[in-house]
């Protein structure tokens, strides 16, 4: 990683090793080490992608909690962690967590307030005129301000629930199933921009 040019890279996407098994590979790269190559690497809006799950998720996280957004949340088909089985619920989802120097609002469409790359798949057209909803004791949500009614482009955007079947093909007993990653590369690289399903 050293190697390659500063804010070169519009998306990193990366399966790392969680820590949470005797083997061999799963061994957690120091984070000091890891964010100081991301934040190097990624263009100002480009997003970091890494999955996760518990307690290497809540780890991942506070170890740069400035640059979390949010994340997603992948259902597998099958469950997992069955040698646990007599003391805890089997585990049934991972998360894939987001992280960008840029926010994800982009208030006003201001090019000073650009928020991360973000191009939802599979959204239909919908023009159609809404309601504003305005709350008195808020100006967090929605505005007093804010107009009454606005037009409303797009409608059936992705949610954070993610449902794939695990891949148990085998190359690696943690492999992800590739389709999997083929939301976060659409939706977060420039390469997605194409919205319409």
């Amino acid at each position: 990683m050293a190697d390659l040019p500063t804010s070169s890279i519009d998306m990193i996407l990366c399966d790392l090793p969680y820590g949470t098994t005797a083997n061999a590979w799963d061994k957690v790269i120091p984070f000091e080490y890891l964010w100081g190559q991301y934040e190097r690497l990624i263009k100002p809006q480009g997003a970091i992608v890494l999955t996760a799950t518990e307690r290497f998720s809540a780890d991942l996280v506070q170890s740069n909690p400035a640059l979390y957004r949010y994340k997603w949340v992948w259902i597998k088909n099958t469950v997992t962690n069955f040698v646990n089985a007599k003391n805890r619920p089997l585990s049934r989802f991972e998360e894939i967590l987001v992280f960008s120097k840029a926010g994800t609002a982009n208030f006003g469409n201001s090019p000073d307030t650009k928020g991360m790359n973000y191009f939802p798949q599979g959204l239909l057209p919908y023009n159609k005129t809404v309601n504003s909803r305005k709350y008195e004791n808020s100006n967090q949500l929605h505005p007093r301000n804010a107009p009454d009614t606005y037009t409303q482009e797009w409608t059936n955007y992705p949610s954070d629930v993610l449902n794939y079947k695990s891949d148990r093909t085998g190359w690696h007993p943690t492999q992800k199933p590739v389709d999997l990653f083929s939301l976060p590369h659409q939706d977060l690289h420039p390469a997605g921009r194409n919205r319409s399903g």
